[in-house]
């Protein structure tokens, strides 16, 4: 079984979408302090609960001149 890396600071969940990764955290109001909000605020389970996302403007694609939105993902554990 893979070791999972908890963050616990805005600083290391920032580090972490910097690599592309989706980081795994304790500190919801860390969280939110850098826009994310629950995914499924209504989900079925525990998991469905603790996905959240935001949504990062990277400005404008040179091809066709549409804005260009990415999804970034974070998790939330209890």
């Amino acid at each position: 079984m893979a070791n999972t890396i908890i963050v616990h600071d805005p600083e290391g969940i920032q580090r972490m979408l910097r690599h592309g990764l989706a980081p795994v955290t304790d500190n919801r109001q860390a969280l939110m302090a850098l826009g994310f909000a629950a995914k499924y605020p209504n989900g079925r389970d525990a998991y469905e609960r603790g996905i959240w996302s935001r949504s990062v403007d990277h400005g404008y694609r040179s091809s066709d001149f549409r804005r260009m939105l990415v999804e970034q993902i974070a998790h939330l554990i209890a």
